[in-house]
């Protein structure tokens, strides 16, 4: 897998509302934006889990950052199993595939 930059806030945003009106074709979004979604996902984690780790945090707020925590965790399982599911689809598709025929 190649190193693909997170989303920018602005992305994010524009792509759950997408996502929330259901705009577009779904698949193609997913396929093309994923792992984009899984590293920002992974960056979120990180700075979610350096904020638990605050000796100053109130207890509303750990209650409230280990559930987005809980939540980012299944987002990162969701964007992981999509792009396995693709990596198999996409060598089942080349296995499948008919060779071109030789020119002589």
């Amino acid at each position: 897998m190649h190193m693909v930059e997170p989303f920018t806030i602005e992305e994010l945003e524009t792509g759950l509302r997408m996502l929330g009106r259901a705009e577009g074709d779904l698949k193609f979004f997913w396929d093309q934006n994923i792992i984009a979604f899984r590293q920002t996902v992974l960056l979120a984690i990180r700075e979610t889990s350096d904020g638990l780790l605050s000796p100053n945090l109130s207890l509303r707020s750990r209650v409230e950052l280990e559930g987005e925590l809980e939540t980012l965790v299944q987002y990162l399982k969701f964007a992981s199993q999509y792009i396995a599911r693709q990596s198999t689809n996409s060598t089942a598709a080349g296995r499948h595939r008919t060779p071109a025929p030789l020119v002589h």
